[in-house]
């Protein structure tokens, strides 16, 4: 951790004063490849099928792995609110809003837009049917 610091003297009365500020880097995190985990662990990690993964709509809940740069992780939903198709040079990508306020605090907070793919998707729940 640094610090910034700049000192002064009052020329009244001679008194030395420093005002220093703690800067602390940035907290990175990032989303953890559900598929990457699920081949490492295929009898105690388990995850939708691939077709299912790439073919989220608007209102369908993601749960994404989510892990801050210590290692440490939180399992988290995001409701998708943005999907678009694959094409010959595109994969798909999905929008989401973080829906969990995490307990790690090095992680997004609840209303974040999160963006993913279908490799980061551990669980699916559908949106409701509103009819």
């Amino acid at each position: 951790m640094a610090t910034d610091s700049k000192s002064y003297t009052d020329p009244k009365t001679g008194i030395l004063t420093l005002k220093y500020k703690i800067l602390i880097p940035p907290v990175r995190w990032h989303l953890d490849s559900a598929e990457r985990r699920a081949a490492s662990s295929p009898d105690t990690f388990q995850i939708p099928p691939a077709w299912r993964r790439e073919n989220l709509v608007p209102g369908d809940s993601a749960k994404l792995l989510f892990l801050d740069s210590a290692g440490r992780g939180e399992r988290m939903w995001v409701r998708i609110t943005q999907a678009s198709k694959p094409g010959p040079d595109r994969a798909t990508l999905y929008v989401g809003t973080l829906l969990n306020e995490p307990v790690l605090g090095a992680l997004p907070r609840k209303g974040t837009a999160i963006e993913f793919g279908p490799e980061h998707v551990a669980d699916i729940a559908e949106a409701e049917d509103e009819n």
